[in-house]
């Protein structure tokens, strides 16, 4: 978790100091999520906390699941392309962190995630299934007017999708 935090740090620098109002974070077993909820939750010098969305495989949502029973729980998976985030389980020392920590917690399909890579490798961004979660997950709330209104996700905010996982070669 602690190396994960370096990348926030470089993220802070590159803002300008202004803190982003969302981060997109995959989850695995949750190392990142929680490096990303650590960091961006504690009070910082741009006056706001940042607001922690995270997602994960419909085949491996754990996070998700434990979230809304309010409980760590563990889950089957199943098949998908997001092999990097599919584990039946977060990691217990970061359940804490994320139940009190995260905002929203999302699921997304391997197809919308196929788009979303087709998407980032239009605009010269080449990454991985875990990669492209991030942006299928974003695309599905900015898709939901009332969602984004009760999200309060405005047109103006700044967003940061993470996404640490190039493509695959095979």
């Amino acid at each position: 978790m602690e190396g994960y935090s370096t990348i926030f740090k470089e993220l802070d620098i590159q803002l300008g100091w202004k803190g982003p109002d969302w981060i997109v974070v995959p989850v695995g077993i949750a190392g990142l999520a929680q490096a990303a909820v650590t960091h961006y939750k504690a009070p910082r010098l741009w006056g706001h906390v940042t607001r922690v969305l995270t997602v994960e495989p419909e085949t491996a949502a754990s996070l998700h699941i434990s979230l809304k029973k309010g409980e760590l729980l563990s889950v089957e998976t199943g098949e998908t392309i997001m092999e990097g985030m599919n584990y039946g389980t977060v990691a217990k020392a970061a359940w804490p962190v994320l139940k009190e920590g995260v905002d929203v917690s999302v699921v997304v399909h391997d197809e919308e995630v196929k788009a979303a890579m087709e998407t980032l490798s239009g605009e010269d961004v080449n990454v991985g299934p875990c990669g492209g979660a991030v942006l299928a997950a974003l695309e599905g709330i900015l898709k939901g007017e009332e969602l984004r209104k009760e999200l309060r996700m405005g047109s103006d905010d700044t967003v940061v999708l993470v996404g640490t996982e190039g493509p695959s070669v095979r």
